[in-house]
Order: structure tokens, then C-alpha cells, then sequence
């Protein structure tokens, strides 16, 4: 795990030092005789090894930024200790072991004449768009399919789920007007929070088109504001913060519309705003799936279709329409302290990305 100990002793917090990483990488694979380009985006570099053979052209993609470091470590953050069969820093579960994981087996499939890519993105912590969004649009020859080694949630076993895809994330912010007056005398005014709490009680009835093979769609009002402050005045208005996370069925913009018309109904102006941070996504590949699925149910692991969790560069792939999958080592306390992997995960992906690329 020599490989997996440097790159995490190199602080890539916000993609620095990318350099580092992907001179790193070059020279593991320099004995293969394959091709490779370093793409740089608004100062973020990225790496592609390519190294053609038989078979559709199967690309693993990982990012090797990470976020900073918060105070309360017990373990140095770029130290890259190993005990107890982990190894602690931060990335070392988000996502630089899976990153190694693709790398060694990039490695393997490539002696072995397979049709292999190896991609190794900055930016996915701050969204992606100038890694894995804009290398995908420059690349010349698409993949078939794609593998990307992002972390699975750490309280389940080794294989026990495969990512086939993502909700999508909208943020709503809804202003309620109202009509400001005495509170000794409301009915002279027009009060928002009774608007408000008309908008609170409609979240927690609201009707919407789930999509079976997806978690449930979740809507969850985040902030509320009042104007005003004084507490024998009526504010003019009301403001209120939505998320939401929806599935490949559901419009943001007709949920929000469907709450404003709810409000113009009862005697409210409303305006608002609709940001749709991340499109929803899921892989349609039946075939993929099921050859990736066969190759973990061989192994012992349970490799249930599972779409939880938050962003991934996944999604940039999917709206190309290339087929896409998630399997990664188990995460501990990404974003958190004490981050860690498990080294036997590690191996364990390695192992599975390589069969995998036989199977295809």
C-alpha cells in the first residue's frame, strides 16, 4: 500500500498539488507504453491513460482532491498512519483508495491487452466541472462503460451495494408576502406566516411521482426567515429555504409551481427561486449491471443496486448517456477527523475492477 500512503501524504485540499499526484501516477504505469494526456481547467489538472486493446473501452474515474481539514484529528491528516489494518488521512476513504484501487487494476487489465482508461479528476469535492465534466467533453473517444471508485457508506459490508444512481438535488426559496400591520389588530393585516405555515403543512402531504428503483424522493424545509422582529408587529413577509432531493420522475420547477399556485389560492403573492444543483440520474444498462452484479454475487458479496448518498462525478457520465456503476471501498469519517480506509477493502476493489474488465 506504498502507492496509496503517498498519495495521501500529498495535501490536495481544493486540488492542490495535482501535479504531485498525477507525476506519481505516470510513473507507476510508465512501463506500460500507454497514452496519456494531462488536461488543465481554471488551474485544476487532470490525468487520462489510455491503452487500447480488445474489448469495449472500460474507463475507472476518481477524483484525488480533497476537502480541508477541520480541528479535533487524533491522527496527522497527511500523515498517512496505518494501524490496526487502516490507514488514516484525510481522502484516504474519499477517495484515494479507491483512486489506488483503479490505478492497480488499470494496471493489470492493461497487461493483459484489455481496452482500458484510467481517469484522475480534481474538482469533484467543489462539483466536478472543471475535472471529470469538462475532460469527459475533450476526450476524443468516449468509454463504453465506466467505473467510478467513489467510497460506499461505512456501515455496511465489503460489497454489499452498488451505486446505479444518484437524486437529484433542488434548492427552493419561496418569499411570502403578506401585508404588515398591528398585532392588536390582524385582521386590518395580511399575516406571511399563516402562508408560511399553509407552505409547511403542504410539504408533509405532498403527492410525487416516486420511482421505484430509487430511494424516496425527500423535500425538507431548511431556513425560515421573518421580517420585522418586533413582537407586536405583523412582517410583511416571509422566507423559507427548501431542499430537495428527487428522483428521475420528478420536474423541480413543477413541485415549486405547484406550491406557489397552493399560496396564490389562499390569497398569497409569492416569488421564488429554483436551483437545480444536481440532475438525478440512473443507470438503464441492464447488461452492465448484471455482468458487474455477477462478477460480486460470484465473490460472496451481495451487490444490491443501492442509490443513496450525495453527489458523485457519476452523473456527468450518465448525461453523456454512457453507462455508469459505483463500487468503492467502504467509507469512515470522510469530511470528518480521523478519516480512514480499510486496506483490505482496498485490495478487495482491486481485485473486483479486474474482474470485472475480463467479464466485459
Amino acid at each position: 500500500m506504498e502507492l496509496l500512503k503517498r498519495l495521501v501524504q500529498i495535501p490536495t485540499v481544493n486540488s492542490e498539488h495535482g501535479e504531485k499526484v498525477i507525476e506519481i501516477v505516470l510513473n507507476e504505469l510508465r512501463d506500460l507504453g500507454c497514452e496519456h494526456r494531462i488536461y488543465e481547467v481554471d488551474g485544476i489538472k487532470s490525468l487520462v491513460v489510455r491503452c487500447k486493446g480488445e474489448g469495449p473501452l472500460l474507463a475507472f474515474n476518481g477524483h484525488y482532491d480533497v476537502v480541508p481539514v477541520s480541528e479535533g484529528w487524533t491522527k496527522d491528516p497527511f500523515g498517512a498512519e496505518i494501524e490496526g489494518g487502516k490507514l488514516y488521512g484525510r481522502g484516504a476513504s474519499d477517495m484515494k483508495g479507491g483512486l489506488v484501487a483503479s490505478i492497480e487494476a488499470f494496471k493489470e487489465l492493461a497487461k493483459q491487452g484489455k481496452n482500458v482508461m484510467l481517469m484522475v479528476v480534481g474538482d469533484e469535492e467543489k462539483g466536478g466541472k472543471r475535472g471529470t465534466k469538462a475532460v469527459l467533453e475533450m476526450l476524443e473517444e468516449k468509454p463504453r462503460y465506466v467505473l467510478v471508485t467513489e467510497g460506499m457508506q461505512g456501515d455496511i459490508n465489503f460489497g454489499d451495494s452498488i451505486k446505479v444512481g444518484r437524486r437529484g438535488v433542488a434548492w427552493f426559496d419561496i418569499v411570502i408576502k403578506g401585508v404588515p400591520g398591528h398585532a392588536s389588530n390582524p385582521q386590518k393585516a395580511r399575516n406571511p406566516a399563516d402562508g408560511l405555515l399553509l407552505l409547511l403543512s403542504t410539504l408533509k402531504t405532498l403527492k410525487l411521482n416516486d420511482a421505484p428503483e430509487m430511494i424516496p424522493t425527500t423535500i425538507v424545509p431548511t431556513y425560515i426567515e421573518m421580517d420585522g422582529g418586533a413582537l407586536n408587529v405583523i412582517p410583511e413577509q416571509a422566507r423559507v429555504g427548501i431542499d430537495m432531493r428527487y428522483n428521475y420522475n420528478i420536474e423541480p420547477v413543477e413541485v415549486m409551481k405547484s406550491l406557489v399556485e397552493i399560496l396564490e389560492k389562499a390569497g398569497y403573492n409569492a416569488r421564488y427561486e429554483v436551483k437545480i444543483l444536481e440532475p438525478a440520474f440512473f443507470n438503464r444498462d441492464k447488461r452492465f449491471l448484471e455482468i458487474v452484479q455477477g462478477v460480486m454475487r460470484r465473490k460472496g458479496y451481495i451487490a444490491r443496486p443501492d442509490t443513496q448518498g450525495g453527489s458523485s462525478d457519476a452523473r456527468f457520465f450518465a448525461a453523456m448517456g454512457i453507462p455508469v456503476l459505483e463500487i468503492g471501498t467502504r467509507a469512515f469519517n470522510i469530511h470528518s477527523t480521523d478519516e480512514y480506509v480499510i486496506l483490505e477493502d482496498v485490495e478487495k476493489l482491486k481485485e473486483l475492477l479486474v474482474e470485472i474488465g475480463n467479464a466485459l
